[in-house]
């Protein structure tokens, strides 16, 4: 009986790491140049993970399943991002709830000015960015193009 046990804890420990998670770090490039800012999510086996991009262009999540990771990235504007969240405000402060507000703006977050990369980075039905990680720290550099 003990044997058994022992072949079972040891058959956990290899075939699934019993409970080990994955960590990965990285830098996110757009055409060779870092990211300044934006978001990095990574749709794992146990979840979904964010973090913010760094203004130096890097990320970090913890706690990932190993195995298949699809990861997103989207970087806005900040400006126009400000510009539009002021704009949201003012039109908020003056409506009437009970109408809808004429003066609302019109805000298109697909406009390509708001958005700096291709927004196919941010379609989680794509796989355009999923990685392979392993239990323990995981290095994965992204370099998106056009």
């Amino acid at each position: 009986m003990r044997k058994r046990s022992l072949a079972a804890v040891l058959a956990c420990v290899v075939m699934v790491g019993c409970g080990q998670t994955a960590n990965v770090k990285g830098t996110v490039k757009y055409k060779g140049e870092l990211l300044k800012g934006g978001s990095i999510t990574a749709i794992a086996g146990n979840g979904t993970f964010a973090d913010m991009i760094k203004e130096d262009g890097t990320y970090q999540l913890r706690g990932l399943r190993p195995g298949r990771v699809n990861f997103l990235v989207v970087s806005q504007d900040p400006k126009l991002m400000s510009e539009i969240s002021e704009k949201l405000k003012k039109a908020k402060e003056g409506a009437n709830p009970e109408k809808k507000d004429p003066r609302a703006p019109k805000i298109d977050l697909t406009n390509p000015k708001i958005n700096l990369i291709p927004a196919k980075y941010a379609d989680p039905t794509k796989e355009l960015l999923a990685k392979d990680l392993v239990a323990g720290d995981n290095v994965y550099d992204i370099e998106l193009k056009d």
